[in-house]
């Protein structure tokens, strides 16, 4: 799940602040029928972009195993990675 994360969001990384403006806030899809993959999209107060990816794979009856990574870009081009707080 990790190297999925992780190449999603390499290529996020590479699109411009007005590109990913354009990304709705939520979109999700199956890869292996087991693992949903979502990238979620936010405006901060300071008017940045928060872009997460979020992967969940289902094992079993409603239980699954989740991880996260995301980033913020400045309307700049500047972008910093989000931390676990």
């Amino acid at each position: 799940m990790n190297t999925l994360i992780e190449s999603n969001l390499v290529a996020l990384k590479k699109q411009s602040f007005p590109e990913l403006e354009k990304l709705p806030s939520h979109q999700g899809k199956k890869f292996d029928g087991k693992i949903t993959l979502s990238v979620w999209k936010d405006t901060t107060a300071n008017q940045e972009l928060r872009i997460v990816v979020q992967a969940y794979r289902h094992l079993i009856l409603g239980i699954g195993r989740m991880e996260a990574k995301g980033f913020v870009i400045s309307r700049a081009g500047e972008i910093r990675d989000l931390r676990k707080v």
